[in-house]
């Protein structure tokens, strides 16, 4: 498929969906995730274009997606997993009780790219960005107190298992999830859902891990018109709070899950040895990122990092 992202974009500018064209029109099994990863890549920029042209729908949005995450209680850290051009983010960080430490990730670079400046222009400018898979997250266990997706999971059926159990992984207090509800969506949403390949169980797939399930419910979406909707989802990992003294976003391998060690133009791991890039400011951590790097610290002054934060200078 690399070979092929000229031919891609010209089809998609021609108003073709590349999901669905990559799947059938390949002969080879289709790695879902750099199918995924092409069609948002191709894509970016779009969601920002929407977002200016109907800012009421954004604003009414992020007030209802901010009033259910302000309910969770006291909060230090929070992550939207495919961030995407960052206009969610954007719309829900000025409206959230808390002071936060926030954070966003997305496969696409180009998304991360546009959601940079997005971000910057309507006046956000402490959150980090990184390039990463929903299923090999570049961040540490339990290290974030709320992570939250909105329609990241919708176009992974089949998958919902491993996407929740990864988010799980790296949630401290509670994951949220704004995502299509298959099970309450009404028929036109069902065939909507069924001819994309659309999540379809995650709630059931929720209970199925023993997860606690607080929320489950559809907050839009429910004209029988519609042929999409969105509802919420509420896992409860732990609803005990500690205060740090720093809260801050820790990184780890996407590969061990081991701590990333941060240098002037790239991520290290100790642990995996495996050196992921810094690209004009966008740190890749994609496992497909990594390059193998066994000897990277024999010539390099290991002062020029000492923690396995974000450096904000980036």
């Amino acid at each position: 498929m690399h070979n092929d992202l000229l031919r891609l974009k010209k089809l998609y500018d021609g108003g073709s969906n590349i999901i669905e064209y990559l799947k059938n029109t390949s002969h080879d099994a289709i790695d879902s995730s750099l199918a995924i990863a092409i069609s948002y890549d191709l894509q970016a920029g779009s969601y920002i274009k929407k977002a200016k042209e109907n800012p009421k729908y954004e604003e009414e949005r992020a007030l209802v997606y901010s009033n259910i995450i302000n309910q969770l209680g006291p909060y230090e850290t929070v992550l939207e997993a495919g961030v995407g051009e960052g206009t969610t983010l954007g719309s829900i960080l000025p409206r959230l009780n808390n002071s936060v430490v926030s954070a966003g990730f997305d496969i696409s670079y180009s998304r991360i790219k546009y959601a940079k400046s997005f971000l910057t222009d309507v006046g956000v400018f402490n959150t980090k960005l990184y390039m990463g898979d929903l299923f090999h997250s570049p961040f540490k266990d339990s290290s974030i107190d709320i992570v939250y997706t909105n329609h990241t999971l919708e176009p992974n059926g089949g998958s919902e298992n491993e996407a929740l159990q990864e988010l799980y992984r790296i949630t401290k207090n509670y994951l949220v999830l704004f995502e299509p509800i298959y099970e309450l969506a009404n028929n036109n949403s069902k065939k909507h859902m069924d001819k994309h390949s659309y999540v379809k169980s995650l709630y059931s797939s929720a209970l199925e891990l023993g997860y606690k399930v607080i929320e489950y419910k559809l907050i839009f979406g429910d004209n029988p018109n519609s042929h999409n909707n969105t509802g919420v989802m509420i896992i409860e990992k732990s609803s005990i709070y500690t205060v740090t003294e720093e809260a801050n976003i820790k990184l780890a391998c996407p590969v061990s899950k081991n701590p990333l060690e941060s240098f002037s133009d790239s991520f290290y791991c100790r642990e995996s040895m495996l050196l992921y890039p810094v690209i004009n400011k966008i740190p890749c951590l994609l496992p497909g990122n990594a390059i193998i790097a066994t000897h990277f610290l024999d010539i390099i002054e290991t002062n020029t990092s000492n923690s396995d934060l974000y450096n904000d200078k980036l």
